[in-house]
């Protein structure tokens, strides 16, 4: 999961008697960096850790680069569950909506997440 997210994404992880595992954001966009998952995957399963998911956080109407974080998923056999709360609405290149483009979409209805997000799309054109 992006160091740059609400508390509750790592909490919910905890609940589970999972450990989070946090990995560095895109300074552009603050979604989830591809390029910083793979490593932190090599180096946790490298201690014992088995890593089941990845999580990207879908921040300001803008989706994370979700090809690039499926590729990986599929490489090492994970799940990818998109908090998407922040991304309602939100179309990826291909036409897709944000929560729609993992294993699983979760989204929240707290207001101030659904009105800061709604007027805002983001196409990546990768």
């Amino acid at each position: 999961m992006p160091t740059f997210s609400f508390f509750a994404t790592a909490g919910v992880v905890s609940r589970l008697n999972a450990t989070p595992v946090f990995v560095d954001i895109d300074p552009v966009s603050y979604n989830i960096d591809p390029a910083a998952i793979e490593p932190a995957i090599l180096k946790y399963q490298a201690g014992g850790l088995m890593i089941k998911a990845i999580i990207p956080v879908h921040l300001f109407g803008q989706a994370a680069d979700m090809n690039a974080i499926n590729d990986i998923a599929q490489k090492y056999g994970l799940l990818v569950v998109e908090d998407a709360a922040q991304a309602i609405g939100t179309q990826y290149s291909d036409g897709r909506r944000a929560g729609s483009l993992g294993s699983a979409g979760c989204f929240s209805f707290f207001p101030s997440k659904n009105l800061g997000c709604s007027e805002t799309r983001h196409r990546h054109d990768r």
